[in-house]
């Protein structure tokens, strides 16, 4: 768009100039949960985040008493940050995060 469009709004005055405000980024979010009794409040914090949910995979790995969570994100850095790190605040719970280079 060559010239910004103004829009007006009762004691504001925005000018749009095109393009995206907030940029996203595709991340993965490997999650290990040592301790079940965390599920709850993971799916509590996943679900907060559910607006930028690609899709998630759940894996039972019964032999080594874990669970292995895969959590695809396209969204704003400082919420992935936010999300990983909610995550892995949780007893028995930890995290890594990967970006794509997009």
């Amino acid at each position: 768009m060559k010239n910004p469009m103004p829009i007006k709004h009762p004691g504001f005055y925005f000018i749009y100039k095109g393009g995206s405000q907030m940029d996203t980024r595709i991340a993965l979010i490997g999650i290990i949960v040592d301790d079940l009794s965390s599920a709850e409040k993971i799916n509590l914090i996943l679900h907060e985040f559910g607006k930028y949910i690609v899709g998630r995979m759940g894996i039972p790995y019964r032999e080594k008493g874990v669970s292995i969570i895969s959590v695809v994100v396209d969204a704003p850095n400082d919420v992935i940050s936010s999300l990983s790190g909610k995550l892995g605040m949780l007893r028995g719970v930890n995290t890594k995060t990967v970006y794509s280079k997009i």
